[in-house]
């Protein structure tokens, strides 16, 4: 009846799966095209194929963003109560490869190393020391290479996406993990999917 409508309709009315002949317009040129429907992979992960992993790097707290954490730490209505940041990243962020994920900087367990940084909370880890982050396994994998070729000078700098920075002298992380951890009852320093 010459009314338009949305096109995400068209798309919403099938099943994943389902083929759907697709109209295009190219070089002037009318196409028909088939688009096989998929899922799509939510950046923030709905129900986490793992248990809960976390990395502590001398108090600093990793772990990856899921829908469980925003949850737990924000409550049910964590749309409205969580930062926005990260409820857009849960909302509308996109992976660009499969192993693609948000790791944030959940807190910050007290040491004469993180004195200064007790007030950061949930904030998304960008860099560390220039690399950019785009797992919690590759973050581990980084701070072992770098705990690995440590000098007495050497520094980690975490760079968070609102601009923060964390910089924690390597040696003195190393050797101080220990004890943070058992001043905090925790087990283990990480705990990630093999």
């Amino acid at each position: 009846q010459g009314e338009r409508i949305p096109f995400s309709y068209l798309l919403q009315r099938h099943f994943v799966g389902d083929t759907v002949p697709i109209g295009i317009l190219r070089n002037e040129k009318s196409e028909t095209l088939n688009l096989k429907l998929s899922k799509a992979d939510p950046l923030v992960p709905v129900e986490p194929r793992y248990g809960p992993e976390y990395l502590i790097v001398a108090g600093l707290v990793f772990l990856p963003l899921t829908e469980p954490f925003l949850l737990c730490e924000y409550g049910d209505n964590f749309e409205s109560e969580a930062p926005i940041r990260l409820c857009s990243l849960w909302s509308h962020g996109q992976r660009k490869s499969a192993d693609d994920e948000v790791v944030i900087l959940h807190q910050v367990l007290a040491s004469e190393l993180t004195v200064g940084y007790h007030d950061i909370k949930c904030l998304q880890l960008a860099k560390l020391n220039g690399v950019q982050v785009k797992n919690l396994r590759q973050l581990a994998d980084e701070v072992a290479r770098i705990e690995l070729e440590a000098s007495d000078e050497s520094m980690m700098t975490f760079e968070l996406v609102n601009g923060d920075v964390v910089v924690i002298p390597v040696k003195q992380a190393m050797q101080a993990n220990e004890e943070i951890m058992k001043r905090n009852k925790i087990a283990r320093r990480m705990n990630l999917r093999e």
